[in-house]
């Protein structure tokens, strides 16, 4: 069984996020809240744009996909995780709630709270106001909830883009399906791998898969070089574990073919930059 289809349904924000709804949890492979102000503030605009011009009809906010493991009563969130953050973040301000944010004040969620913030006090102004934005968030916009229960068919889904948001990179996606791989290794293993990658700057990963590996893999085979993009990731991910560990003890600029995973290929000849690329 894969999707759930009596668990394919258009649900509220109240629905997947108010007091009734299931719990949710953000696995390890997500990335860091990285929302901008710019776009909460236009998620904020367009919820109000259409409690003004259609306050009778469902608003559609884009897809939240779900996976549910067979052991856990609780939701993995796959996809939509920037989308739900910010919801969330909202709904607590229209209520008044605080929430226990990060004590730095310079991060993304922190910003993205501020501008919230402010657009929350604008309509304090009139207190018929915010009701019916806090009822038309809750009860009127709506998502595409998609549940499944299959771990590579998530992996799959995970590989699109956030609603307004950042386009996934390249390593992002990698990571996910690193950690995919790492499957039976430990929590406390799992966690250690995400906060290594989460210290790495976005621009070294960039050039570690782009610049260096990808180029590599295609010049060892005489093949044209490229931009590095989300569908090349077959080129690195779900690497088993011998012959990870059989490319880390062979990292040469010729290197050793000394696994029966590694002599599989074709023999690798060696690099040499071709001329124009």
């Amino acid at each position: 069984m894969a999707i759930n289809t009596e668990l394919l349904d258009f649900v509220s924000v109240d629905g997947l996020l108010g007091p009734h709804a299931p719990t949710l949890r953000i696995p390890d492979f997500q990335r860091p809240y990285s929302w901008t102000p710019r776009i909460a503030a236009q998620l904020f605009t367009d919820v109000a744009d259409a409690l003004t011009h259609r306050p009778e009809h469902p608003y559609i906010m884009g897809t939240v996909i779900l996976l549910r493991r067979p052991d856990d009563s609780r939701f993995e969130v796959v996809d939509g995780q920037q989308r739900l953050l910010t919801l969330h973040l909202l709904r607590a301000l229209l209520r008044g709630q605080e929430l226990p944010l990060p004590k730095s004040g310079n991060t993304p969620i922190h910003l993205v709270h501020q501008e919230l913030s402010r657009r929350v006090t604008d309509l304090r102004h009139s207190d018929e106001q915010l009701a019916r934005y806090r009822d038309f968030l809750d009860t009127r916009a709506q998502v595409l909830q998609i549940v499944t229960d299959d771990e590579d068919e998530a992996f799959q889904f995970f590989d699109s883009q956030n609603f307004r948001g950042k386009a996934l990179r390249p390593h992002d996606l990698l990571k996910a399906f690193h950690l995919r791989e790492m499957s039976e290794a430990s929590t406390s293993e799992q966690r250690a791998v995400v906060e290594q990658w989460e210290k790495a700057d976005e621009n070294d990963l960039d050039r570690l898969f782009g610049t260096y590996l990808a180029r590599i893999h295609w010049w060892s085979r005489n093949l044209p070089a490229h931009a590095f993009t989300t569908a090349d990731l077959d080129l690195f991910k779900g690497s088993a574990a011998p012959r990870a560990d059989c490319l880390a003890r062979n990292t040469t600029a010729q290197p050793r073919l000394s696994c029966p995973a590694c002599r599989s290929g074709p023999t690798p000849r060696p690099m040499q930059q071709p001329s124009g690329t």
